[in-house]
């Protein structure tokens, strides 16, 4: 909850400290986007500038603010903490439109090579676990086979690794959250 004064001033005294910070980093990184995109139509190269926004999975821990009425939060395996969204703006290349196809993290870097154009050595290609959304940005009904994920929060006191192996975990495929 690092944030400028001057962005947790602006709800200060409408909500509580934390969820005036935590509302502070949102406007501030809203600002902010608004401030690169502006740049970029500047320089003349908007239309042909790929900007990718990705929010952090879950809310933060300790401020109380809606979350689409998921449950759980930042740090736990279930929707509200794993669920993220990412916005791909390339106004010359990809039409605006929204998938709803189940994608992960792990998709980000075989995105990005077959964007760029980058062949992947077989080794590289057998440590990629993800795919690329490269179908889904042409075309949000594009065919995108099933798939399950699996979560795992890592994180447990010192020396507790063993006891929370099986913690905190989830599977997850198109339909199915458990």
């Amino acid at each position: 909850l690092q944030v400028p004064p001057e962005y947790e001033q602006r709800y200060h005294g409408n909500v509580g400290t934390n969820v005036a910070k935590f509302f502070g980093m949102i406007a501030n990184i809203d600002d902010n986007v608004g401030r690169l995109l502006e740049k970029l139509k500047a320089w003349g190269i908007d239309r042909d500038t790929l900007v990718i926004f990705m929010n952090d999975n879950g809310g933060t821990a300790g401020v109380p603010v809606f979350n689409a009425g998921m449950r759980g939060q930042k740090v736990t395996p279930w929707l509200g903490g794993t669920r993220a969204a990412s916005f791909w703006r390339w106004p010359g290349t990809l039409k605006p439109a929204e998938v709803s196809a189940l994608a992960a993290h792990i998709d980000f870097f075989p995105t990005l090579a077959e964007l760029a154009g980058a062949k992947l050595s077989d080794e590289a290609k057998a440590q990629v676990e993800g795919r690329s959304l490269v179908p889904l940005l042409q075309d949000p009904a594009a065919s995108w086979p099933e798939r399950t994920l699996f979560t795992h929060v890592g994180r447990w006191e010192r020396g507790q690794a063993a006891a929370a192996k099986y913690l905190h975990c989830s599977v997850r495929n198109q339909g199915w959250h458990l």
